[in-house]
């Protein structure tokens, strides 16, 4: 059960991130089919425009799409074919713009070359809190790790 935090979408209104806005659009990534529905359901309640890849390569494909103008990548670190920090090092070749959170239920990637990393399992407030201040500030000197 997905439940929206009004909190959450009232502070993303707050900050300039509403629907539409091409700074608010979130690539999430994830073979796990329920995990991705879960996550693009839940952020999409609370405001973010999702767009869901089920594997690396749509991902890639999705950011070669450059109309797109994507803010932020969600991706799972372990993934079949290509891990999520192998895409996100291609993503970063691509476009340097996007902020990447990389998904992850290893403590090993807490030094992975990642704007944040959201270590599973976590709330969706955590994860929308990761993305939010990201978004806001583009750019970040310091990695954000959360719990």
């Amino acid at each position: 059960m997905v439940v929206a935090r009004p909190d959450i979408a009232q502070q993303n209104a707050q900050n300039g991130l509403t629907r539409g806005s091409t700074r608010r659009k979130v690539l999430v990534v994830d073979s796990d089919a329920l995990l991705l529905r879960v996550l693009e359901h839940g952020l999409a309640n609370l405001g973010f425009d999702v767009i869901a890849a089920g594997s690396a390569s749509t991902a890639l494909w999705l950011v070669q799409a450059s109309s797109l103008q994507l803010g932020v990548m969600v991706t799972d670190s372990y993934m079949p074919r290509m891990s999520g920090l192998d895409l996100a090092s291609a993503v970063r070749q691509i476009d340097p713009s996007i902020r990447i959170i990389l998904h992850s239920s290893l403590p090993s990637d807490a030094d992975a070359d990642v704007d944040a990393v959201v270590h599973k399992p976590a709330r969706l407030s955590a994860l929308a809190s990761s993305i939010t201040t990201l978004l806001r500030t583009g750019n970040t000197d310091k990695k954000q790790s959360l719990h």
